[in-house]
């Protein structure tokens, strides 16, 4: 993510959720290959003809972006239901908006009602300069008499753990950083929760956000820092017969 890290400008860091992509995501080999067997199932009436036709482009393309499809509609949801949950946090009017998101709505409504949600920071972007990475974090409150950083999720799945890695790269961050650059201090807070969100219910998760929970993120910023910059200039020019050359 681009920071403004004042005189020097626009810098880019590392941001936590992308180095999380850095964690073994083997089961979602298998989940794209279920939407893809039932995207065939499905729409055996459309691929049919096509491969009478020999449009065989068509057809593997469809099948095989069936996942891509889905998982997009569920994150234009997540995005749309992170924007609404914004406004009702800053008490704004929330406009005309999908009817589809009307239970999302409603329960995130019943979450800051049922917990007195007291908002201290909507949206604050967290910076550790010293580890390397920054991270945009939904939210830090008082609910329930105390302090806590929270993470908006709402995908079917519910929470999976790697919410752990993520809400402590924000609790851990040294400060908060205004677009202007100003550097504000982090609040100071009790503990971390995933707020799960679903058009028929919501459920908060108490999170552990600890030093060893910072310890395995901090470890996966050095294999992000791997990916990008490391991994690109390990290996040099082959070299021929007679010749010598770095290993």
């Amino acid at each position: 993510m681009r920071i403004y890290n004042g005189q020097k400008g626009l810098v880019d860091v590392p941001g936590s959720t992308s180095i999380l992509n850095n964690l073994d995501k083997q089961f979602l080999g298998f989940a794209r290959a279920k939407e893809a067997a039932q995207c065939a199932w499905d729409d055996l009436g459309t691929l049919l003809p096509w491969y009478a036709a020999g449009k065989e482009k068509a057809f593997v393309n469809h099948v095989k972006g069936a996942a891509t499809r889905k998982w997009g509609e569920a994150s234009d949801i997540g995005t749309a239901v992170h924007e609404l949950a914004e406004k009702l946090l800053k008490g704004q009017q929330l406009g005309n908006f999908h009817p589809d998101l009307r239970g999302f709505v409603e329960h995130t409504e019943k979450f800051i009602k049922e917990f007195e949600v007291e908002p201290v920071e909507i949206e604050a972007t967290c910076w550790n300069e010293t580890v390397g990475y920054a991270g945009t974090a939904d939210l830090f409150a008082k609910v329930g008499g105390e302090v806590i950083c929270a993470d908006f999720k709402t995908g079917a799945s519910g929470v999976w753990p790697e919410v752990a890695l993520q809400l402590a790269s924000y609790c851990h961050a040294e400060f908060l950083v205004d677009p202007d650059g100003e550097r504000r201090p982090i609040p100071e807070t009790n503990g971390a929760a995933a707020i799960s969100l679903r058009p028929d219910h919501y459920k908060v998760v108490p999170v552990r956000v600890d030093d060893e929970v910072f310890e395995i993120f901090k470890h996966l910023v050095h294999v992000s820092n791997w990916q990008r910059t490391v991994s690109k200039s390990v290996l040099g020019a082959a070299v021929e017969p007679g010749t010598s050359g770095d290993n």
